[in-house]
């Protein structure tokens, strides 16, 4: 039996300009006290376009919206008091979801133990779509919410390794692959939480931004041993390659956090690139 959750999802994207570990941590923190602890989801680190994740449940789309508005000006504030120069510090995005089951009780909260929470944007092939097919093809690690827009399911899937859980997210899509047209996927890494070490090194990209919005990025302090830079055209100016056998989430983005207090006079924001070791799972 198909039911649908009577709260809502809501997931705030936090885009930063080039904060530091100890403002991100100021941040991290207006969101725990803002926010009820049995409400939140999850918190941490984003590995894409973004810097932060905040997932929580509310009752409202309207009470959900009212309250990121709320947090984004207090983030704001907090920050400004730390570092009364800085503008714009933060901006932010909001999607709202309302989780799909076919179980007899419907999970009020889920809040995720493990490090890792990816969220993965599905958009369907055709207009109607079987929800039966759909939840049948989850795991245990995964949960899927209807969302009011053209990528209009939200796959979410926690995990203990980068690798593993990219490996799922395979398994679902390559599964579905007859529902669903396109994928999006973000990677959250838990504040509180270290994910465990894959046997395989994690690849990454790392792009730059420059305030100048040109120009070179020197690196110092032995930094050519750890970052390759590249130019490149696009929105972003630099981009850099990690060098390093990572072997975690929580060691890159050290070494992301790192680089953007090195250059705090450079950098105006990051955005990531993970490329995971899976094959496309076979039939």
């Amino acid at each position: 039996m198909i039911k649908f959750s009577p709260n809502l999802h809501a997931t705030m994207w936090i885009s930063t300009k080039g904060l530091t570990k100890a403002e991100e941590g100021k941040v991290i923190q207006v969101i725990t006290d803002y926010i009820d602890q049995e409400n939140l989801i999850f918190y941490g680190y984003c590995f894409g376009k973004f810097d932060l994740i905040v997932e929580f449940t509310d009752n409202s789309a309207k009470v959900a919206s009212n309250r990121v508005c709320n947090l984004q000006e207090k983030i704001s504030e907090s920050l400004k008091k730390h570092r009364p120069q800085i503008r714009d510090p933060i901006c932010s995005s909001l999607t709202l979801g309302i989780k799909i089951t076919n179980k007899n009780k419907v999970s009020y909260r889920n809040r995720s133990k493990c490090p890792i929470r990816t969220y993965t944007f599905l958009k369907p092939i055709n207009k109607y779509v079987n929800l039966n097919d759909i939840l049948s093809n989850l795991n245990k690690d995964m949960e899927i919410f209807w969302n009011a827009s053209s990528y209009s399911f939200l796959l979410t899937t926690n995990g203990e390794n980068f690798h593993e859980t990219f490996k799922k997210i395979l398994q679902y899509r390559f599964s579905t692959e007859k529902i669903f047209s396109e994928s999006c996927t973000y990677v959250g890494l838990s504040w509180e939480m270290s994910d465990n070490e894959c046997k395989k090194k994690i690849d990454a990209l790392v792009f730059v931004k420059l305030k100048r919005g040109f120009g070179e990025l020197k690196l110092k302090n032995g930094e050519d041993e750890i970052w390759e830079v590249k130019k490149r055209l696009g929105w972003f100016d630099i981009s850099l390659k990690y060098k390093k056998s990572a072997k975690t989430l929580k060691e890159l983005k050290e070494a992301i956090l790192d680089l953007r207090q090195n250059h705090m006079e450079d950098i105006e924001s990051t955005s990531s690139i993970l490329f995971p070791k899976e094959e496309l799972p076979h039939e």
